[in-house]
């Protein structure tokens, strides 16, 4: 049973926007994530920051199975994240389509 969506190697990330990048970018790549825990609620809230401000990267990231190229990371430690990734076109359009309908149901006073 595994009980964290982000691997282990991601904790080696040095800068903490990076690592919050990281594990935003697992939990949305598990469609059945079952909850989001932080020793704080802050930790919650900035993870929903993240998502919010770097959404088109996550999505391409999800795409591509690739991380930014802006990353400040080690290159062996940026290949053993990205070993674990693969392109995932599926789960990107379908994050795409989830925030499209949740937009529209805003837009009609829901």
């Amino acid at each position: 049973l595994q009980l964290y969506t982000t691997p282990e190697d991601a904790w080696q990330i040095q800068n903490e926007e990076d690592m919050l990048f990281v594990h935003c970018l697992c939990a949305l790549l598990d469609p059945n994530i079952g909850f989001i825990e932080s020793n704080f609620a802050s930790g919650v809230f900035n993870m929903f920051v993240c998502i919010q401000d770097n959404w088109s990267m996550l999505v391409e990231s999800i795409q591509t199975g690739k991380l930014p190229t802006d990353f400040n990371i080690d290159v062996t430690l940026r290949k053993k994240l990205e070993s674990k990734l693969s392109p995932n076109p599926e789960r990107a359009n379908e994050l795409e389509a989830i925030r499209s309908n949740h937009a529209s149901a805003r837009g009609k006073g829901a």
